[in-house]
């Protein structure tokens, strides 16, 4: 089975493309708070449909805070691991 490429959008295609593009770049730009609650129900939601476990979610009040937070918790995470199989 071969996939038609399309060559051209039409200008409906066309206008509902950069309007997708203009409310996503708007939602990416937001700097309004975040509905946690709402967050969370839709990624439990997306596991639970998947058949898989809750995943474990954090939440940090800045880029910079979710930054400090990953390496931080990457050289844990490093840490943790090297003694474990040095101790095993």
């Amino acid at each position: 089975m071969t996939k038609k490429k399309i060559a051209q959008l039409t200008s409906e295609q066309e206008a509902a493309l950069h309007e997708s593009v203009a409310s996503w770049l708007q939602t990416g730009r937001s700097t309004e708070r975040c509905d946690r609650e709402a967050c969370e129900a839709a990624w439990t939601g997306m596991y639970a449909k998947l058949g898989e476990r809750r995943p474990m979610v954090l939440w940090f009040d800045s880029p910079l805070a979710c930054i400090l937070a990953w390496g931080i918790l990457s050289q844990l995470g490093s840490q943790l691991g090297s003694q474990l199989r040095s101790q095993l």
